[in-house]
């Protein structure tokens, strides 16, 4: 994950990438929640129009130049050290929880990949 605050605006880049997302919805849509305790989702991850960042999730809005999962958001104006308090108070949970995340989605899509290439190992195509 990167984070740059730039002027009046923070810009969350994740390291899942737009293929990686779209894989997860297609064979393994709760790679992209975190469940609680109860196994009820307290975190998920999407793309939408609009993006935002909550304790409950991030809606991603755009990709950069490598198909890495944006999303920008407002911030106060204020000095550097204020920004980074900003960022910390408002995204900091949910900065952890999209870290785990993404090692959950990687893990857990290399693993369904493997079975499905194993499935269709011997498959003729013609």
């Amino acid at each position: 994950m990167n984070i740059k605050a730039i002027g009046t605006a923070v810009v969350i880049t994740s390291e899942i990438t737009k293929e990686q997302i779209q894989q997860a919805k297609n064979f393994l849509p709760e790679a992209l929640y975190l469940m609680d305790e109860n196994k009820v989702p307290s975190f998920v991850i999407d793309v939408a129009s609009k993006g935002s960042i909550s304790k409950f999730g991030i809606n991603f809005d755009s990709f950069d130049e490598n198909e890495k999962a944006q999303v920008t958001l407002p911030m106060p104006k204020s000095s550097v050290a204020k920004r980074k308090v900003y960022i910390k108070e408002q995204y900091g949970m949910a900065l952890v929880n999209l870290k785990k995340l993404e090692t959950q989605v990687v893990s857990k899509l290399a693993s369904v990949q493997g079975t499905i290439d194993s499935a269709l190992e011997g498959m003729e195509v013609s």
